[in-house]
C-alpha cells in the first residue's frame, strides 16, 4: 500500500513546491528592456519608507510588504549587475509603495 501511495506523495511534494526563490515568484510575463524606463532604487526606498511612517504595514500590509520584497529583488539585482531588472523591480517597488501610501492617508 505504502509503495502505491509513495509516488503520489512525491509528486504532489514537487509540484507543489514549484517556486523559482525563497517563497517569492518572478514576473512571468515578457519584458521588453530596451523600452524600459530608468527606475531610480534610492527614490523607492524613499517612498516604501514613507509608506512605514504612515502605518502602511498595519493599514496596507498585502502592499507595504510587497513594496519591500520588490525593494530588496531591485537591489538584489543591482548587486549582481542586472540593471534592466534593477529598474523593472524598483517601478513594483515604487508602484506599491504609492498604493501602500493611498490606503494609508485614506
Amino acid at each position: 500500500m505504502l509503495q502505491r501511495l509513495l509516488p503520489a506523495v512525491l509528486l504532489i511534494i514537487t509540484v507543489g513546491c514549484q517556486t523559482t526563490e525563497r517563497g517569492m515568484h518572478h514576473i512571468p510575463v515578457p519584458r521588453h528592456y530596451g523600452k524600459l524606463a530608468e527606475q531610480d532604487i534610492d527614490e523607492s526606498a524613499a517612498l516604501v519608507a514613507h509608506a512605514r511612517r504612515l502605518g502602511a504595514p498595519a493599514n496596507a500590509p498585502y502592499e507595504f510588504y510587497s513594496a519591500e520584497a520588490y525593494l530588496a529583488l531591485a537591489r538584489r539585482n543591482e548587486r549582481a549587475g542586472d540593471k534592466a531588472g534593477a529598474w523593472d523591480y524598483a517601478a513594483l517597488a515604487k508602484r506599491m509603495a504609492e498604493a501602500a501610501i493611498g490606503h494609508s492617508v485614506a
